[in-house]
């Protein structure tokens, strides 16, 4: 239901408002972001971008630091410390985020890579290790010299504690955004007021509909009686009405700010649902179907644009690789060397439609430990490469095959004109 609302939202936003929306707030679900991609309501060539809201991401990583430090397998001395600074280890991201979001006069891909950096080694400096602390991030002379880093690496914590840490490197970019979802939590809980949280049948004669629009009324104005009254009555309130609704605006006003001051400690309750239903929502839009001359004039029209690209500007400004969005988009367009034996391979009678679903739709931030690893080691293999072999390697981006156009692909680096390096970093098992 939530991903049809949105799809309907950015659907209709030409017809209503004039506009195109280039982005979404929202949290880890996915379910929307997927919904928007296979939808592409704006056309092919135009890309929804997800924000992750900050406020979700911050409390992912404290919660699963929690669990990990209350796990009885890994040393005491860690794990204490650890819940004794839940706090710290946030305050350290929103520094670094902070300071990266305040610079001026670099490129944000160079705000990204410093964040990046700096989010990695977070976690590092708040156990005591600070080598790698930049100047900003914390004084070493100040530092108290205990080191638990050490203990946290021989136990195996220190990994689990990386991988934590992932998400919020992966969703540096999101955190230089500084965006919440807090607007939109807020008017949720004013339209569960309205409906008496689900507790009433209101859904006879748009008894529902009549209660979410004086919910959007109280959110926008504040005042909900009030403009009410004054708009079926033509007139304000009375003395008496305008000194009830002058006690409502202070109790308001004193609960605001006695949640700013004094927060509540809510206890979590737990989940007895299974999850959503897979088949619960809006049915499917029909596929729409094209005739074979109409098939082959949008081929032939979507290799044209392909020819038109600038490889040499797409392959600079995609070094980054995966932490590109770039990247992303544009290896989506193409077929690319990692998936080029899985078509040769194909069958003539086997369908296509997972494949081509999986090259346009698959998930950019493929979160699997394997993955994970093999990204936070592909720097490292690389200069031992540089090492044993003598040779520079020279980083790339995405290689576009400038006679074939819909050929590319991404290798690690570069060795002088005529080679390439291509990286495997694989965990050993434990």
């Amino acid at each position: 239901m939530e991903a049809d609302g949105v799809l309907q939202g950015f659907s209709n936003s030409v017809e209503m408002h004039g506009l195109k929306y280039n982005c979404l707030i929202g949290d880890g679900d996915s379910s929307v972001t997927k919904r928007l991609a296979e939808s592409r309501p704006y056309g092919f060539n135009f890309t929804i971008r997800k924000i992750e809201c900050k406020n979700h991401l911050m409390r992912n990583y404290a919660s699963k630091l929690t669990t990990l430090a209350r796990n009885s397998s890994y040393p005491l001395r860690v794990r204490k410390f650890i819940l004794s600074n839940i706090k710290r280890f946030r305050c350290d991201v929103q520094m670094a985020a902070l300071h990266w979001r305040k610079e001026i006069n670099i490129t944000k891909t160079q705000k990204i890579k410093g964040l990046r950096s700096d989010l990695i080694n977070a976690p590092y400096h708040r156990l005591g290790y600070h080598s790698n602390c930049r100047s900003y991030f914390c004084d070493r002379s100040k530092q108290i010299q205990l080191n638990l880093v050490p203990e946290a690496e021989t136990s195996g914590m220190m990994r689990e504690i990386v991988n934590i840490a992932s998400r919020l490197v992966t969703n540096a970019e999101s955190l230089l955004e500084n965006k919440t979802s807090n607007i939109c939590e807020q008017f949720n809980s004013v339209i569960n007021k309205h409906i008496a949280g689900k507790r009433l049948n209101f859904s006879s004669r748009g008894n529902y509909n009549t209660r979410v629009e004086a919910a959007i009324v109280s959110f926008n104005s504040k005042q909900y009686l009030r403009q009410i009254h004054k708009t079926l009555t033509k007139c304000s309130p009375g003395i008496f009405g305008k000194k009830f609704l002058k006690n409502r605006q202070r109790i308001r006003l004193n609960t605001s700010k006695r949640r700013q001051l004094f927060p509540e400690k809510r206890k979590a309750k737990k989940s007895k649902t299974d999850g959503e239903d897979e088949d619960y929502g809006l049915a499917e839009p029909l596929i729409e179907f094209f005739s074979s001359e109409e098939m082959e004039n949008k081929k032939i029209t979507f290799l044209e644009e392909l020819g038109r690209a600038d490889v040499k500007k797409i392959e600079f400004e995609t070094r980054e690789q995966s932490n590109s969005e770039m990247w992303y988009n544009e290896r989506k367009i193409r077929l690319t060397a990692s998936r080029f034996g899985q078509i040769c391979k194909m069958r003539s009678n086997t369908s296509c439609k997972n494949v081509v679903h999986n090259i346009l739709y698959a998930s950019d931030s493929l979160q699997t430990k394997s993955v994970q690893y093999g990204r936070e080691m592909e720097t490292l293999a690389r200069q031992k490469f540089e090492q044993l072999s003598k040779e520079k390697v020279y980083e790339n981006g995405l290689i576009i095959d400038p006679e074939f156009p819909f050929l590319a692909a991404s290798p690690d680096g570069l060795i002088g004109e005529h080679y390439l390096l291509e990286i495997k970093s694989m965990p050993l098992k434990q």
